[in-house]
């Protein structure tokens, strides 16, 4: 294409840099009533966006902090809570940088621009989670030199080994986040693959918002990436995050986009959408401690669906479906489906054994050796789990 020669305002997007028809043609569609045409938001560092960083500042600008926090969790304030349960890396960090600076201090070696800069990135760190990890990068210079005298004191092997215990200490917290780390098994690869195997990543995803980069890495099209949303207009985000919790949210998202599925966040304490159940129009196909896979009800995985196990009510719903099963050799089998189908799509988690083993012990006598095979699994992944604890008592004794 072509771009207008001249001078131009700094800071502003790169719109100024194209010819008047472009922008004319642009703010036509823009202003243009609603066709039920789509439109594209690109992300600010995209080259391909034609508004450069304008989008980012007239987002802030538009959006109030009190909602970012209500809406987006690392916009909220940690918690020790969080610190200790997603980032334990870091609050070893905060230790060994604490130790670093009091001995850089008492050696007076200690620069007033580092005090400043970890003192201002803690104040940030303590407003918004998303900002902790900017500071080890900013003090790690002045960590280094404090530990120098120290270090120095300590014999050449022992030195050797702190770069080993500094990545074992990573590689602990590491797999507790979505997505990230060494056990393959905290992807929510499982649920990509349904969605792929129905080609329903061609269509529009409503999906769980720290997902959607993973989505959209491999080829789907999520409603909403969590990696970008400052550029989000603040009314989307809030309704992305509450279609899943509101039906009437749901339902005003559903009209305007005709989502083609759903995926949603899989951790038992995370699930929402318990309204999906009673709603005829979308199956659950996928479903384990990852993710949950909606599919409008034309899709092939429809006859397979979950129909009467529900993810939100998982052991009462079980409970409902056994009594529903005596004497009804169809819904007996459809429950033993399900059950298998619950285990085959998440092998290696907690609640797919769980609920197996009490699938198994409610047959009696018979199959009394897979509900313990199950049982001895649930309690290998969570040993001092109080589910797990609860389920070992159960089993004890006759239902």
């Amino acid at each position: 294409g072509h771009t207008r020669r001249g001078y131009f305002v700094d800071g502003l997007g790169a719109a100024q840099f194209a010819l008047a028809g472009a922008l004319d043609r642009l703010r036509a569609v823009r202003e243009a009533p609603s066709s039920g045409s789509r439109s594209h938001l690109l992300a600010s560092a995209d080259p391909a966006n034609p508004y450069g960083a304008a989008i980012f500042t007239q987002t802030l600008r538009g959006a109030s902090s009190a909602t970012l926090r209500a809406f987006i969790p690392n916009w909220g304030p940690p918690s020790p809570g969080v610190l200790l349960a997603h980032f334990p890396a870091w609050l070893a960090f905060a230790l060994v940088a604490a130790l670093a600076l009091a001995l850089a201090a008492r050696a007076r070696t200690l620069r007033a621009l580092d005090v400043l800069s970890a003192l201002g990135l803690f104040a940030l760190g303590l407003h918004a989670i998303r900002f902790l990890p900017n500071l080890p990068l900013a003090i790690a210079p002045a960590v280094a030199a404090g530990l120098t005298p120290l270090l120095a004191r300590i014999p050449r092997l022992a030195r050797a080994c702190l770069p080993l215990a500094a990545l074992a200490v990573v590689a602990a917290g590491a797999p507790r986040l979505h997505g990230v780390g060494l056990e393959a098994g905290w992807y929510p690869e499982r649920g990509l693959r349904t969605l792929q195997r129905n080609q329903a990543h061609d269509r529009l995803v409503l999906n769980a918002l720290h997902y959607g980069g993973y989505l959209l890495f491999h080829g789907a099209r999520p409603l909403v990436d969590g990696r970008a949303d400052q550029v989000y207009p603040e009314p989307l985000l809030r309704d992305a995050i509450e279609a899943t919790r509101d039906e009437a949210t749901f339902d005003r998202l559903d009209r305007r986009y005709r989502f083609g599925a759903l995926f949603l966040d899989g951790r038992p304490e995370q699930r929402a959408a318990r309204f999906l159940a009673r709603r005829p129009e979308w199956a659950l196909v996928h479903w384990d401690d990852r993710a949950l896979v909606y599919l409008r009800t034309a899709g092939s995985d429809a006859a397979i669906a979950f129909t009467l196990l529900d993810p939100c009510d998982a052991v009462p719903s079980l409970g409902r479906a056994l009594v529903r099963s005596r004497g009804d050799d169809a819904i007996a089998a459809r429950l033993r489906s399900e059950i298998e189908r619950r285990l085959a799509d998440g092998s290696r988690d907690l609640e797919a054994h769980a609920l197996a083993a009490l699938y198994f012990h409610a047959l009696g006598p018979t199959e009394a050796a897979r509900a313990a095979r199950h049982l001895d699994a649930a309690i290998r992944i969570a040993p001092r789990h109080e589910a797990v604890v609860e389920l070992a008592r159960r089993l004890s004794s006759r239902p």
